[in-house]
């Protein structure tokens, strides 16, 4: 399975605006922030960038049942969490 993920995480960096997002991160451009997405594939995006960059991420959420689905998709992908 991480072998999938890891053709995932690649495929997702390939996107313009997720490399897009990589440089400005590269750069130090900070806060940024992403919108637009359903739940499910924020989690993606953060595992491909955690994957891209393998440095630790700060994700926000609205509240805690959102922050515990996140957590929860980050488990079931490719990463662990550190809460």
């Amino acid at each position: 399975m991480a072998q999938g993920m890891n053709k995932l995480n690649e495929a997702l960096a390939s996107l313009p605006e997720v490399r897009e997002l990589l440089l400005s991160l590269d750069a130090g451009t900070s806060p940024i922030a992403v919108s637009g997405l359903s739940g499910v594939h924020r989690a993606q995006l953060a595992a491909a960038v955690r994957h891209k960059t393998q440095r630790p991420l700060l994700i926000v959420c609205a509240d805690e049942n959102e922050a515990n689905r996140m957590a929860e998709r980050q488990e079931n992908g490719s990463w662990s969490r550190n809460l």
